[in-house]
């Protein structure tokens, strides 16, 4: 009986199309499950599974690999063999761990039509039974009777034959109805939770691993009793408990889970197993500001009316909410079910599962989550997950969590109405404060001039500069201000060129009690005007550049400028006695950044708070005097603060560059080698520059990197320059004084997703918090928060952006909000997930652009990337831009999406990769993603995969005969031609694709991964895929194998007929037995060597025997060499000389005269003629003849056909004692002359086809061809 994949439920198709090629997270669909078997039940047990077999059709249902479906005969049952091993009682633990392991792998082939495999080890006091099979076959209620069964002494003699039963779904006439529904709801649905997924787990095997929590009866009895109480049915509280987790885990947001429900009407009886069971998508509202029972309610509600809706899967209505999005992908990968078992019943049979030993194995699901509902009141909860995809400590917390959550509802009605409360959590310890808080910048670096005045402090192009000549010229700055002045708390601009007047500048307004505003000296005047006006600036130290000094006069700020050149007169000592202690000013400094409306915020940061940052820092490096700084960050960036003081505070030196030298990587170079810098602290763009001037840097210990994303790459590029160089990766915020996380990035740092944020400096913490500000718990996502001593006072002169972004909190004191998400993993490092406000979403998706920015820097042609997003609403995609390296070969953008379709869903794969001299970069040295988005796009070039196959499809002519086989198949699929819409927009279904896929498989040799068509599921996108799935080759020979077979009887290698294309055989490949293992070679192209005319038809068979993989020619299964038409002769030649026993040649309606060849025509004139009469015949493709000289398939096709051709005519057949079949057309036959094959070769039968020559594998033709080929089946 042959059916097709719309008679299986939903989650049969589920499971089945998950397998595919290409799909994210694919998998088999097993289930191992171990049994304690009573001894007296062993007997029998093969003759009831083959009573089962034959009694049910699902068991002997056959997959092709079209996902076509056949149900063998019942009498195949006979084949069926239940493996009853008898053991000795010592190796009885032994036999079964090892049976365990090899059931729990097992692998069967995917078009057997076995699917399921018994086996029972026993000795003489016990005995265990072992069941694997495919999840396809068998839902719960099915797996129950088939055990019971399986296992029952009962023998009631029936003979049930349910031959062609394959149980059908139920329900399909509501199908439109609910299409209705989905249609309006699923659009809406929320993403998965967020949980801690490993870098790669897109990639994650097929192993799972399982765990099994008991709930004894009395606490599973309690939990039902409340739940009764409020309404609720058990499966719904478990339901609702396990969604409570994953969206706590995922930062408290609303989120969807995979259901899986029972689409059963009745139960099953021993003649009507099945899989009756559908997935559907379920939202779990957000638990902030709700109880759980609010959330049960509101949970049982929307499940009971959903169900209602069930004859649609969960990818159906996945597609149904996003028809454009990525189906290579289940969007919700996290399920539930709930089951009941009667163990009591299976008890009284003799049989105990082992559920601890159970193996699940699903396509497309993260975590599988059972609840077994027993019928002695107990309760298990199963967990299994990818286990590729977490971390072991992860999923042993999620487990934990869960069971005790379980127990908590067991315990108190409380816990089921109770709103949570804001309650202290267990993480953190609050920081301490600092001894240095009384400190101040100034007090410290006057310290350390005290006991070391004759150091040198401070570097540039005009020199050095000591300790004592610093702090000189610094009391001198601070004698001019309080000349000019200047009072306690004033604020300063410091707007100077890059050198040391900037040093100095800074550490005599200190001196002189003031706070200073550090300033780039190319600040634009706009925004110089806005930053005096919020900040209230009273003095600038200037250049004294007259213009520049005007600007500051109408600004309201007095200008103070610095004689040039440098040093300044010595101040006088009534000035250096004024402030040279603290202080009563508590400021050090108050440095602007952007704000997101444009207008600069003043960032206020007390001497307190940037001493115990510095403080920090120097500890964990370990800075002393002998260690130099290089400054390459503007001024106007909060790096710089370290820059200067923190190598100042301990008795170091700094580098100060010029504003000519700023950006000159040559500089930098030449700077560290003269200095002998020993810390380098820039964000990582500047470093990435560094890393290209290819000098070495053997000084510097330690590359400090904050500010932006790392590329992955950079690390190891830097510890090339420096092998001994620590890398250490900073985070934080400006409003927690420069940093508050730090991570020394080892080598295994640079495999993963991104580099690690890391942990909090000393007198600092990172919270992750929840919307209720409470303490996340350990891998919980919620906002990541900085407290402690390193908190700034707020903004300047805003006190409405201070209170949005700081709160004093009574348990964790001083908190700024920094606007990240993240969470907290065990050993208190803290993971960074993107920002809070403008996380990407791309058409529903959420995109990390720091994951495609490393994995494009990744390659050598690419020295650096930045992804940004450009347009709106449905027109937002993903840019990216790349600066090239110089030997970047020219099909850079081809073998980066290449690596991008490899490594990350569709969605992900930017639109375009632009390629820039120079990615632009802010004064900061961060990534300038506001001018990237200004960039005119023009024509971007795009992925050659996708972006041709967005629009419209046009005519199959314009594709040539890859258009035309491609249409042909989908029509056939669809039974409508391709539009301008996907495949699924017309009507189709994955199975229908997956029969597509496989007719242009077996017809054409095109091998496209399922997966590759759904990121594309359009006309001109699979011609596109089926141009790259099929390269043209220097040979212009192809081979390739229709179809699996793992356990091969017969081997058939096909030959093409005369113009290389073997659509031919498709229809004769299917109706060949599974266990004939079949190779087809084509032609693409004349074969290399084939266009001197000294070539020979032995020759081009020699050709294509080498082109066929080893194992078509190697083993001791009989060897059947077959071809149509000239197909045949170029058959002969290749068993003649491919030496190796040859068991027959089957020619189907092949000339082998001279006279039947043609020998004498001159067939040159009509040669395109009768190509195009070929194509029309074989291929059902209407070519005009004008087309052989604009398309380039067709025109190569047509140089195959010719060179065939003529091969054909110059043919001098030598005689053998080859074995030959011969299969005429009844009517015109190619051969005409009835006794030539016997003439050179031993004929041993001859079959007589009924039509023409372009007929004989039409109507019963096909099956008398493959009679002539399994003739010799071994």
């Amino acid at each position: 009986m042959r059916d097709t994949l719309a008679s299986l439920s939903p989650i049969q198709r589920a499971y089945l199309v998950g397998d595919q090629d290409g799909m994210e997270l694919r998998g088999p669909a097993r289930y191992y499950l171990g049994c304690d078997l009573s001894p007296a039940r062993v007997p029998g047990i093969g003759d009831r599974l083959r009573r089962l077999v034959r009694a049910n059709g699902i068991l002997r249902t056959r997959v092709g690999a079209d996902l076509s479906l056949s149900t063998m005969p019942g009498d195949t049952a006979a084949e069926v063999r239940a493996d009853i091993r008898r053991v000795p009682d010592a190796d009885f633990p032994g036999a079964n761990d090892a049976v365990r392991r090899a059931l729990s792998a097992e692998e069967f082939a995917f078009d057997g039509w076995q699917q399921v495999k018994v086996v029972v080890v026993r000795s003489d006091r016990r005995a265990r039974l072992h069941l694997v099979y495919a999840l396809w076959l068998m839902d719960a209620a099915s797996l129950d009777l088939f055990l019971a069964e399986l296992v029952s002494d009962r023998d009631d003699g029936e003979n049930r034959t349910a031959e062609d039963r394959c149980p059908r779904s139920a329900g399909r006439d509501r199908s439109e109805r609910d299409r209705r529904f989905w249609r309006a709801r699923a659009a809406a649905l929320p993403d998965p939770a967020e949980l801690p997924l490993r870098p790669d787990w897109r990639h994650a095997g097929p192993e799972m691993t399982h765990r099994m929590v008991t709930v004894d009866a009395p606490v599973a009895a309690a939990v039902v009793r409340l739940a009764s109480r409020h309404g609720l049915t058990p499966s719904a509280v478990y339901l609702t408990a396990y969604g409570a987790i994953l969206g706590r885990l995922g930062g408290g947001v609303a989120h969807t889970v995979t259901v899986l429900h029972s689409r059963r009407t009745q139960l099953p009886t021993p003649d009507t197993l099945g899989n009756h069971g559908s997935t559907m998508p379920l939202e779990i509202p957000a638990t902030t500001g709700q109880s759980l029972l609010d959330i049960a309610r509101t949970v049982q509600s929307r499940c009971l009316s959903q169900a209602m809706h069930g004859s649609l899967g969960g990818a159906e209505i996945a597609r149904l909410g996003d028809p454009n999005g990525d189906l290579r992908r289940l969007p919700h990968p996290y399920a539930f079910t709930a089951l009941e078992v009667d163990g009591l019943r299976e008890a009284w049979h003799g049989l105990r599962r082992r559920w601890d030993e159970v193996r699940l194995r699903v396509p497309q699901v993260l975590i599988d989550h059972q609840v077994v509902m027993e019928a002695d009141g107990g309760v298990r909860l199963g967990f299994d997950w990818r286990t590729d995809a977490f971390d072991a400590g992860f999923m042993a917390d999620f487990v934990d969590r869960y069971a005790a959550f379980v127990r908590e509802l067991a315990e108190s009605d409380d816990t089921w109405t109770r709103v949570p409360q804001r309650t202290p959590g267990p993480s953190p310890v609050k920081p301490r404060r600092s001894a240095a808080a009384a400190e101040t910048l100034h007090g410290r670096v006057l310290r350390t001039a005290a006991g070391t005045p004759n150091s040198p402090a401070v570097h540039d192009a005009h020199g050095t500069l000591s300790y004592a000549e610093l702090v000189e010229q610094a009391h001198t700055v601070a004698g001019l201000l309080l000349d000019a002045g200047a009072r306690s708390g004033d604020r300063v601009a410091v707007h100077l060129p890059r050198g040391r007047g900037q040093v100095i500048a800074v550490l005599g307004s200190l001196l002189a009690d003031c706070v200073y505003i550090p300033l780039d000296h190319g600040t634009p005047d706009g925004r110089l005007d806005a930053i005096a006006r919020r900040g209230g600036v009273r003095f600038a130290i200037t250049g004294g550049e007259p213009p520049a000094d005007g600007r500051w006069v109408q600004r309201g700020v007095e200008p103070v400028p610095l004689p040039t050149p440098l040093p300044l007169p010595t101040v006088a000592s009534g000035h250096r006695g004024r402030r040279s202690g603290p202080g009563r000013n508590p400021t050090a400094y108050a440095i602007f950044t952007s704000g997101s409306t444009g207008e600069p915020k003043g960032v206020v940061i007390s001497h307190a708070a940037i001493v115990n940052t510095l403080d920090a820092v120097n500890d964990q490096l370990g800075i002393e005097a002998s260690d130099c700084v290089l400054s390459v960050s503007s001024i106007g960036f909060d790096l710089s603060v370290y820059d200067i003081f923190g190598p100042l505070l301990r008795g170091g030196s700094v580098v100060m560059l010029s504003d000519q030298s700023a950006r000159a990587p040559a500089v930098w170079a030449e700077a560290i080698a003269r200095h002998r810098v020993t810390i380098w602290n820039s964000a990582p763009a500047l470093a990435s520059l560094l890393t290209e001037e290819g000098a070495a840097t053997p000084s510097i210990r330690a590359f400090l990197l904050s500010g932006d994303w790392i590329p992955l790459t950079l690390p190891g590029a830097l510890k090339a320059m420096a092998p001994a160089a620590e890398v250490i990766s900073l985070g934080g915020a400006t409003e927690g004084s420069i940093w508050s996380i730090h991570h020394r990035v080892g080598e295994a740092d640079c495999g993963g997703r991104s580099i690690p944020y890391g942990k909090a400096l000393a007198g600092q913490d990172v919270l992750v918090l929840d919307a209720e500000r409470r303490v996340c718990p350990d891998w919980q996502i919620g906002e990541l928060h900085i407290a402690g001593s390193g908190v700034a006072d707020g903004y300047l002169n805003d006190p409405a952006k201070t209170a949005a972004a700081f709160f004093d909190d009574p348990e964790l004191g001083w908190i700024y909000r920094t606007g990240d998400r993240g969470r907290r993993h065990p050993d208190g490092v803290v993971e960074f997930l993107g920002r809070t406000d403008t996380q990407v979403k791309l058409n529903g998706h959420r995109v990390e652009l720091g994951e495609i920015e490393n994995l494009l820097e990744k390659s050598d042609a690419i020295r650096r990337c930045a992804a940004c997003v450009r347009g709106d609403g449905r027109r937002r995609r993903a840019i990216a831009y790349v600066s090239l390296a110089p030997d970047a070969p020219s099909g850079w953008r081809q073998e980066a999406y290449a690596t991008l379709r490899d490594a990350v869903p569709q969605y992900m794969v930017p639109e375009a990769l632009i390629a820039l001299d120079e990615i632009p970069l802010t004064g900061n040295g961060k990534v300038d993603r506001r001018q990237l988005t200004a960039l005119p796009l023009g024509d971007a070039p795009t992925d050659a995969a996708t972006g041709a196959a967005t629009g419209a499809a046009t005519e199959p002519q314009r594709h040539g005969l890859h258009g035309h086989e491609v249409a042909r198949c989908w029509q056939e699929a669809l039974g409508e031609p391709p539009g301008h819409g996907t495949f699924f927009e017309a009507g189709g279904g994955s199975y229908d694709a997956i029969r597509m896929l496989s007719l242009l498989r077996g017809r054409h040799g095109y091998h496209v991964p399922f997966g590759d068509f759904m990121a594309d599921p359009t006309w001109s996108g699979l011609v596109s895929l089926c141009r790259r799935a099929r390269p043209a080759e220097s040979s212009g020979i192809w081979t390739f194998r229709p179809r699996p077979c793992a356990d091969p009887r017969l081997r058939l290698v096909l030959l093409p007929p005369v113009g290389g294309g073997v659509s031919c055989y498709s229809g004769l490949i299917r109706e060949l037995a599974a266990d004939v293992d079949v190779h087809v070679v084509g032609f693409d192209g004349p074969p290399a060597g084939f266009a001197d005319g000294r070539s020979t038809l032995t020759g081009l068979a020699r050709s294509c025997l080498q082109e066929l993989p080893p194992e078509a020619l190697g083993d001791v299964v009989p060897l059947v060499f077959g071809g149509w038409s000239f197909g045949g002769a170029l058959a002969f030649e290749a068993a003649r000389v491919c030496g190796v026993p040859v068991a027959r040649v089957v020619v189907v309606d092949t000339p082998v005269s001279a006279g039947s060849r043609g020998c004498g025509d001159d067939a040159a004139a009509p040669a395109a003629d009768g190509f195009v009469r070929d194509i029309l015949e074989t291929s059902g493709v209407a070519v005009e003849v004008e087309q052989l000289s604009t398309d380039p398939t067709l025109g190569s096709r047509f140089d195959v056909y010719r060179q065939n051709m003529a091969l054909l005519r110059a043919w001098a057949p030598e005689p053998c004692d080859l074995p030959v079949v011969e299969l005429r057309a009844g009517d015109d036959p190619a051969e005409r002359d009835p006794g030539a094959w016997g003439r050179i070769g031993r004929v041993e039968q001859v079959v007589l086809l009924a039509g023409g020559h372009f007929g004989v594998f039409e109507g019963g033709n096909a099956h008398r061809v493959r009679k002539a080929i399994e003739g010799m089946r071994r």
